[in-house]
């Protein structure tokens, strides 16, 4: 049986597009306080345009991913 080992390329609170970790700027941590980042898009790395050099980030409440509840998963847009 195979398996994957996820090797994180950046810190939690590092300025990068990752899966999972903490959000790059404190604003998205304070607004979205119990919510889990999922996945931090970073447009210098994506090569996708938010703003003027922003962030999307998906998040989501760990109570709403245990229940499947996809459709609760929230955007947060942020630029530089």
């Amino acid at each position: 049986m195979s398996h994957f080992v996820f090797t994180p390329v950046c810190g939690d609170y590092d300025d990068c597009t990752k899966l999972l970790g903490a959000p790059f700027f404190e604003e998205v941590r304070q607004e979205m306080e119990g919510y889990v980042n999922f996945l931090q898009i970073d447009s210098d790395t994506a090569g996708l345009r938010f703003y003027d050099e922003g962030m999307l980030n998906l998040l989501y409440k760990p109570a709403d991913l245990a229940a499947g509840k996809w459709k609760l998963v929230k955007g947060y847009m942020t630029s530089c």
